[in-house]
């Protein structure tokens, strides 16, 4: 019952933004393994100083040793016992978000602090052994929009959005948008600098994976059914021209000029020069 509910309440959302995750836990004794799957729409990622994303992720799936205190209860040894515990990706999405977690507690301060922590993240991404078993076509994925943090501190800040359309990088600040160099993607990596101000910093990425791209460039190449000739019952003669020389409506008219007014301010937004975040 409860997956019909769950599977009932799958959006849009989730076919694009969901994968799964297989929780694996090996107990040392008996060597059995407990797996445990669990969807997720994207992956917070532990950061470190002059790092890199792969570096992140390669973390995130890293064997976490269970003992002590924090044993694992072992239902083929019916006891507790010292185990292996590792996070896999069992399914990968169309479009992974990833997020760097920029904000940490800091005991000595009692508040949450920003990590301006340089942390390098590619245009184009391969997802190694943290994907286990997806097949290598499936794991290519290639940037296409960073949110970006600016501010020093979590309470206080601005957020900016760069995305990519086409061949083109566009920075979308509130209402204004700007065409902005790819470089510019570089300059929201973070200091390397524990005590560098850098208050422009990446912190939600958005890939999407190669093969959903190719299926959508593949739709929208299909050519579009010509339209059919209306029947000689269908076609209806042209209106006469009203007794002041008017056409009969001048609906038309009005939306020719407001197009020609959105067309002039396209081209005025065209010709100013982009700015960068």
């Amino acid at each position: 019952e409860s997956a019909k509910v769950e599977y009932q309440c799958k959006t849009w959302i989730h076919s694009i933004f969901e994968g799964v995750l297989t929780n694996e836990t090996r107990c040392l004794t008996c060597e059995s393994v407990t797996s445990r799957d669990e969807s997720f729409l994207d992956l917070s990622l532990e950061i470190e100083q002059d790092s890199s994303l792969s570096a992140c992720m390669r973390n995130f799936s890293a064997s976490e040793s269970l003992r002590g205190d924090n044993k694992f209860f072992c239902d083929t040894c019916c006891s507790l016992q010292e185990a292996k515990k590792r996070m896999a990706i069992k399914r990968l999405p169309n479009v992974l978000a990833l997020h760097l977690k920029r904000f940490k507690y800091m005991e000595q301060l009692q508040r949450f602090k920003k990590l301006s922590y340089k942390v390098a993240f590619p245009f184009d991404l391969e997802i190694g052994n943290i994907a286990g078993d997806v097949p290598e076509e499936d794991r290519r994925y290639c940037l296409f929009a960073v949110i970006v943090h600016v501010g020093s501190g979590p309470n206080h800040g601005h957020y900016v959005a760069l995305v990519r359309s086409h061949s083109h990088w566009l920075c979308f600040d509130d209402d204004a948008v700007d065409v902005v160099e790819e470089s510019q993607i570089h300059s929201c990596f973070g200091s390397a600098q524990d005590t560098a101000a850098s208050t422009e910093t990446g912190y939600l990425l958005f890939y999407q994976s190669e093969a959903s791209f190719n299926r959508q460039a593949e739709c929208n190449e299909e050519p579009a059914e010509p339209p059919a000739s209306p029947s000689p019952s269908q076609q209806q003669p042209s209106p006469a021209p009203s007794p002041t020389g008017k056409a009969g409506s001048s609906k038309g008219a009005r939306i020719r000029g407001s197009g020609s007014k959105a067309n002039s301010a396209r081209a005025k937004a065209a010709g100013g020069s982009g700015s960068t975040i």
